[in-house]
């Protein structure tokens, strides 16, 4: 449900989507989103914030209670921190600003009634969880496939430092967006110098391997006759239970 509400209110929203159906008005609250007429009583909008911060909560609860005195806990640990990033990551490029909540609420809490911080303090503290997880995660070799690794998280740092460095440079300040495309550089760079990753690439498959970058399975899959573990493309992937 989560990802279902983001995926249409992030698509709809921009250039990669256009809402279809048999006559105007058969999606009509997706339409809606396509041509801006939305306000805050929006389903998908209304819903996705609150589940984007039920996702932070959880993050802050595990944050919080675990202690980091077993290797299951440390991955724990770093995966609550991964997350909380990714999340509020989510929230500010569909919101811009944001609250910012890194602890537990109760219904005493200030924060209850906290007016939204500037984007700037939240991608912040995105970066700052990015790089405590990374003090706790394996490298890519050593992690299940499907979890996050060090490499997965200076990544995604690197994608944060860019999305924000490149909003700050044509809409508010150029010593910020300096300050967050240094980050960038130098998360990517850690990802390069990991020597783990490269394209994905075949003789026999030509301009066709991007294509199978996606649908690589056996060797009966393509007619290179290739496995998965030709592609060390991925750096971050989620697992789907084939059963």
């Amino acid at each position: 449900g989560n990802y279902y509400d983001w995926f249409f209110l992030k698509n709809l929203i921009s250039d990669d989507a256009w809402t279809g159906g048999g006559s105007r008005g058969d999606n009509a609250d997706y339409e809606r989103l396509n041509e801006y007429t939305f306000d805050t009583d929006h389903g998908s909008i209304k819903t996705t914030y609150k589940n984007l911060y039920a996702i932070i909560y959880n993050a802050n609860l595990i944050i919080e209670k675990v202690e980091p005195d077993t290797p299951v806990k440390k991955r724990v640990l770093a995966e609550a921190y991964f997350f909380r990033a990714y999340t509020y990551f989510n929230l500010v490029q569909a919101y811009g600003d944001v609250i910012l909540v890194q602890h537990t609420l109760d219904v005493t809490d200030q924060l209850m009634k906290a007016s939204r911080n500037d984007r700037t303090e939240v991608v912040d503290a995105i970066i700052n969880d990015l790089k405590e997880a990374v003090t706790y995660l394996g490298k890519f070799e050593e992690v299940t496939k499907g979890r996050i690794s060090q490499e997965g998280a200076y990544a995604f740092l690197s994608r944060v430092g860019l999305y924000e460095g490149t909003w700050q440079k044509f809409h508010n300040s150029a010593a910020v967006a300096d300050r967050y495309l240094d980050e960038a550089a130098k998360a990517a760079m850690k990802v390069i110098e990991s020597n783990t990753f490269e394209l994905f690439t075949n003789p026999s498959l030509g301009n066709s391997a991007y294509r199978y970058l996606f649908t690589l399975e056996d060797v009966k899959s393509n007619p290179a006759g290739v496995t998965k573990s030709a592609n060390k493309e991925y750096i971050f992937s989620k697992l789907h239970d084939e059963t």
